[in-house]
């Protein structure tokens, strides 16, 4: 499986890395299946979640709130 990141997507993340040098970032990736390639994701999406160690309810109010 591969996977392609769109150029907002990327940005999204190289902008959000420069202005919290010092912290490490956990979010969500949102995509979509390549319609010619379905073993492809294209990554058309990037949310930011927290900047702590990963923790499951914050990730599941995440997704609730993107669903």
């Amino acid at each position: 499986m591969s996977c392609s990141l769109s150029i907002e997507s990327y940005l999204t993340c190289l902008i959000h890395a420069a202005k919290y040098p010092t912290l490490s970032t956990c979010g969500l990736l949102i995509g979509i299946l390549d319609q010619y390639d379905p073993s492809k994701t294209i990554i058309t999406d990037v949310l930011p979640v927290s900047h702590n160690a990963p923790i499951g309810p914050i990730f599941d109010f995440a997704a609730d709130m993107v669903c």
